[in-house]
């Protein structure tokens, strides 16, 4: 090669065919709770854990169902005991509805 520069440009993607995006699928699982718990869902985000959002052992059983109702996937007992955090939700949603992330990278080779 010669004094040829080359750039290569990747765009995010966060799609999904049924969901949309991983920011609507966080959205949306934050409304729910926040219904549950009678909070509004801007008071709620990826970090918000159960014990700061002050759900119950039923009230974490009323959303695994939601939540799997609404997004038409099985959360198994192991895996809904295993939440700690809106993000915990998210990402197995996520992982359940095939959601593909791809990082926005630029690179330039000399």
């Amino acid at each position: 090669m010669t004094d040829m520069e080359i750039t290569e440009t990747t765009e995010t993607t966060e799609t999904t065919e049924e969901t949309g995006t991983v920011e609507r699928l966080e959205a949306d699982i934050c409304h729910m709770i926040g219904e549950i718990i009678g909070s509004a869902p801007s008071q709620i985000n990826r970090n918000s854990s159960w014990r700061q959002l002050g759900l119950d052992s039923v009230q974490c059983l009323e959303m695994v169902m939601e939540i799997e109702d609404f997004f038409q996937v099985v959360i198994s007992d192991e895996e809904g005991e295993s939440f700690a955090t809106v993000a915990d939700v998210v990402a197995c949603v996520a992982e359940k509805k095939n959601i593909k992330n791809t990082v926005a990278a630029t690179e330039t080779i000399a």
